[in-house]
């Protein structure tokens, strides 16, 4: 399934994938719940994902803090902030990530994670990449940040597999709706 929705993913052109993720940063920035939050963490996208750098811009010009998660040896997402001009590298599996290392924060101090996924279903199911850095944060850590899914409207699939580990999404923003989970 995973092969089948990268490939979805990587048809899409260039032009499509840059309109696709300002429209949904645009369906996140109008989502009510998103609207008063001050401290947000995204990832920086790789390869075909959808790009949340439309999304920073904004964050940005609001003057809300952002944070990005690094990949630490021991295979656990840390969030360190970033600023407009922090400079970035690429880190473990060619994701860019701040250069040097900044004071990192618990998920649990954000008010909004969004998530980076291969594929969604409408009760929440969450497909990820396969390394299982998202569901090895401590649910705990999960109770404060509304989580929400960034995603192309094509990775959308009927039902996923979930098994007891994996993260659920509250939200899902795509390129044509903002969709609230159904459990």
């Amino acid at each position: 399934m995973r092969r089948t929705l990268r490939a979805a993913r990587q048809a899409l052109s260039p032009r499509q994938r840059r309109l696709a993720a300002r429209r949904a940063a645009l369906k996140l920035l109008r989502c009510p719940v998103a609207r008063d939050c001050r401290r947000w963490g995204l990832y920086l996208a790789s390869g075909s994902e959808l790009d949340t750098l439309p999304l920073l811009q904004v964050l940005w010009r609001r003057g809300a803090e952002t944070y990005v998660p690094v990949i630490r040896a021991e295979k656990r997402l840390h969030w360190v902030r970033l600023h407009p001009r922090t400079p970035c590298r690429a880190g473990a599996h060619d994701i860019r990530r701040p250069r040097r290392a900044l004071p990192r924060v618990p998920s649990r101090a954000l008010q909004l994670l969004v998530l980076p996924l291969v594929g969604f279903d409408d009760h929440g199911t969450r497909l990820g990449a396969g390394g299982g850095y998202y569901d090895r944060v401590p649910a705990r850590a999960f109770r404060r940040p509304l989580r929400v899914g960034f995603a192309y409207h094509q990775q959308g699939v009927k039902h996923l597999p979930r098994d007891p580990w994996d993260v659920s999404l509250d939200r899902i923003a795509t390129d044509r709706s903002m969709l609230w989970a159904t459990g």
